[in-house]
């Protein structure tokens, strides 16, 4: 499963932490700027990722692994701003 979240698109796993926070679709709507139909998109494609068949799985998934989620964020948005200020974005 570890190693499933470690594959996944940063917008997945800030779907994901969202829905570990116990957000509606509406909250993570507005949180990631995306409609609704697009957050269920993304769970959708989130269980089909994880091997999962309910969004109650899904959920259970992301509560308990949120602290890993966090720290995958945490690491993906180190690696951007490395990124950018290595192609002189960050000037």
């Amino acid at each position: 499963m570890i190693n499933n979240l470690i594959n996944l698109s940063k917008r997945e796993l800030e779907i994901l932490y969202f829905i570990a926070m116990l957000k509606k679709n509406s909250e993570i709507s507005f949180h990631c700027s995306i409609s609704t139909h697009t957050v269920e998109t993304h769970k959708q494609n989130l269980k089909i990722k994880l091997g999962l068949g309910s969004s109650a799985e899904l959920t259970a998934i992301a509560f308990v692994n949120k602290d890993i989620i966090i720290n995958r964020l945490d690491y993906l948005k180190i690696k951007t701003i490395e990124s950018k200020n290595l192609n002189g974005g960050g000037r």
